[in-house]
C-alpha cells in the first residue's frame, strides 16, 4: 500500500497527504522527472529520425566522403535554420544581400579582333539573359552555404539557342570517384530519381495530362539525354557530361562532398535549445501548486494506544476531508483532524538557467558561422560591433567557384558558334563586402595621386578592367558622347585665368564702395 496520498485538485493544484517530509520530496521528484527530455526528432521524407547530440561526432567522422552523413547533416541544419533565430537570420541575411551584379571582361582583347569580340559579347549577353544569371547567382550562393554542395547542369538546345540551368539535389546527384583537371564527374542515381519523381499525374476533364502523362515522358523532357538513356536501359547511374555539369563545394577538404559551415554550430544550437526547453518545463512546474498535509508521526509509532483507529484509515480520512474542502465552491471552513499536524503550500525549488550560459552558447553559434563581436570603447561607453568578415570570405569563395563554372560554359557556347575559346571572356561577380567600397576608393586615390601607379592597378582596385574601360571610352568618343556630356561652365570648370568680366561681381555695379573694394583686392592679389 502506498505510504502517501496524491490527488489533483485542479489543473495546477495537487494535494499530498503523508507523515514524513521524505515522502513529499520523493513525490515532487517523481513529478518533475516526467518533464525530462533526451533527444530531438527530425522529419526527412516523411520519416522521423531520432537525433541525439552524441550523433554529431559520428556524423563528423569522414563526413566529406559519406553521402549518407552529408544528407543527414543537411536535414538537421535545415531544421535549425527554420527554428533557431541566429542561424535563421544568418541564412536570411545571405539570401537577401547576395550581390547579383557582375562584370564581363576580355583579358586578351586586341583592337584588330574587335568584330570577333563584339560578336562574343552579343552571344554571351544573350546566354546570360536566357539562363537568368542574376537568379542563378542569388539562388546558388545561399544554398551552397546551407548545404555545402550545389550541383548544376546546363541543358542546351543548340538549334534554337535555348539554355536551361538545372539544380540537382544530393541523393539524386552524386560525386563520382574521378575528375578531370580538378573538376569531378557527376552521377545521377536513376533509382533515386524515379522514387522522387513518382507521383499521380494530374489530368483535365478530357483525361488529358496537364503537363506529363507518365514518368518516361517527364524524364525525357526535363533531364539530359544521358539521364534518359540510362533510365531506358535500366542503369543504376547516369554519367553527366562534364562539359555541361558543375558542382560548387565548400569545406570539402579535398574530398568528394562539401560540408556546410553551419554544422560547426549544431552542438551549441542543440545545447541552447535543450536549456530553453528545460527552462520552459521548469516554468510550468513552478506554476503548479502543491499542498502538503502532514500527519503526526504518533499515528504510526503509537498506534497501539489508539485501538479504534488504523493509521491507513486515519490518513485516508484526513486526505478525503481536505480534498472535499478544496473542491467546494465559495468560502470553505476546514477543521483538521486530531492527527493533522499542519497544512502548507510547497513550491518546487527550480532555478532558471543563468543568462550568461545562454549567451555563451549564442556567441559560440555566431563564431561558428563567421560572425564575431568587436568590443570597443567610445567616449567612455562600452559598445559592441559585429564583424562578418569571415562570413563574407566564405561567400566570396562560393562566388569564385560559380565564376569558373560559368567560364567553362561560355567556352562551350563559343565552340557551338564556331568561335575559338581563346576569345572567351571572364566573369566577375562583384565582391559581397559592399562596406569595403569606401576603403577601395581610398586605396585607388592613393595609387593614382600619391604613388602615380598605372591605371590598370587603379582600375583593378575598384574591380574594373582597364582594357574594357578603354574600349568603352573609344566607343563613346565615336558616338560623340564627349561633346554631348561636356561639363557646363561653373565655378568648378572655369579656370582662374578666364576673363574677369565673365566671372565674379560685375565691375560696373551701382555700389561704388564694393567696386572700389574689388579693384583693390584684385590688385593686391595680382589679378
Amino acid at each position: 500500500m502506498s505510504s502517501e496520498f496524491f490527488s489533483q485538485v485542479d489543473q495546477d493544484t495537487f494535494l499530498i497527504t503523508a507523515y514524513e517530509k521524505k515522502m513529499l520530496e520523493q513525490a515532487i521528484k517523481d513529478y518533475t522527472n516526467k518533464s525530462n527530455f533526451y533527444s530531438t526528432y527530425f522529419n526527412e521524407s516523411h520519416n522521423i529520425a531520432n537525433f541525439k547530440i552524441e550523433d554529431i561526432d559520428r556524423l563528423a567522422l569522414n563526413a566529406q566522403t559519406n553521402l549518407s552523413n552529408i544528407i543527414q547533416i543537411n536535414n538537421i541544419v535545415r531544421y535549425f535554420v527554420n527554428k533557431n533565430d541566429i542561424l535563421g537570420k544568418v541564412y536570411e541575411a545571405i539570401e537577401t544581400n547576395v550581390n547579383s551584379e557582375y562584370t564581363i571582361t576580355h583579358p586578351n582583347y586586341k583592337d584588330e579582333h574587335k568584330k570577333i569580340y563584339d560578336k562574343v559579347d552579343e552571344i554571351i549577353k544573350d546566354f546570360n539573359k536566357k539562363i537568368n544569371i542574376e537568379r542563378l547567382i542569388v539562388e546558388s550562393i545561399p544554398m551552397t552555404y546551407l548545404e555545402g554542395n550545389y550541383s548544376l547542369y546546363l541543358r542546351k538546345d543548340k538549334k534554337n539557342s535555348n539554355y536551361q540551368v538545372d539544380y540537382y539535389p544530393l541523393g539524386i546527384c552524386e560525386v563520382a570517384d574521378y575528375e578531370v583537371n580538378g573538376e569531378p564527374y557527376l552521377l545521377v542515381n536513376i533509382r533515386e530519381l524515379e522514387a522522387r519523381l513518382r507521383k499521380n499525374y494530374n489530368k483535365n476533364r478530357k483525361n488529358k495530362a496537364l503537363f506529363y502523362s507518365n514518368l518516361d515522358e517527364e524524364i525525357k523532357d526535363t533531364y539530359p539525354k544521358e539521364v534518359y538513356e540510362a533510365y531506358k536501359n535500366k542503369e543504376q547511374y547516369a554519367i553527366l557530361n562534364i562539359e555541361n555539369s558543375g558542382v560548387i563545394r565548400i569545406n570539402n577538404l579535398k574530398r568528394k562532398y562539401g560540408l556546410t559551415p553551419i554544422f560547426k554550430a549544431l552542438k551549441s544550437a542543440i545545447r541552447l535549445e535543450n536549456i530553453e526547453l528545460s527552462d520552459d518545463k521548469n516554468t510550468l512546474v513552478r506554476g503548479k501548486k502543491i499542498i502538503f498535509q502532514k500527519l503526526i508521526k504518533e499515528l504510526v509509532t503509537q498506534s497501539k494506544d489508539m485501538p479504534n483507529i488504523t493509521w491507513s484509515a486515519a490518513q485516508a480520512k484526513a486526505h478525503g476531508d481536505l480534498m472535499m474542502a478544496l473542491g467546494s465552491s465559495g468560502v470553505s471552513v476546514y477543521t483538521g483532524l486530531p492527527w493533522t499536524e499542519k497544512v502548507e503550500f510547497i513550491e518546487p525549488k527550480l532555478e532558471q538557467t543563468n543568462v550568461q550560459i545562454k549567451n555563451k552558447y549564442r556567441e559560440d553559434i555566431m563564431t561558428s558561422v563567421g560572425i564575431a563581436y568587436l568590443l570597443s570603447n567610445k567616449n567612455g561607453f562600452g559598445s559592441a560591433q559585429l564583424s562578418i568578415s569571415e562570413l563574407m570570405k566564405m561567400i566570396n569563395k562560393i562566388y569564385e567557384q560559380l565564376e569558373r563554372i560559368l567560364v567553362k560554359w561560355y567556352q562551350g557556347i563559343l565552340v557551338d558558334h564556331n568561335i575559338d575559346p581563346i576569345y572567351c571572356p571572364t566573369i566577375k561577380v562583384l565582391d559581397s563586402e559592399k562596406l569595403s567600397l569606401e576603403l577601395a576608393m581610398s586605396l585607388a586615390k592613393v595609387l593614382n595621386n600619391e604613388l602615380n601607379a598605372s591605371l590598370e592597378s587603379v582600375f583593378r582596385m575598384l574591380g574594373l578592367d582597364v582594357k574594357t574601360e578603354a574600349r568603352k571610352r573609344e566607343e563613346e568618343r565615336e558616338l560623340g558622347y564627349d561633346e554631348i556630356f561636356k561639363p557646363r561652365q561653373t565655378g568648378y570648370t572655369i579656370s582662374k585665368n578666364t576673363n574677369e568680366d565673365n566671372s565674379g561681381r560685375p565691375s560696373d555695379g551701382k555700389n561704388l564702395d564694393k567696386v572700389d573694394y574689388d579693384k583693390t583686392y584684385n590688385q593686391d592679389n595680382n589679378r
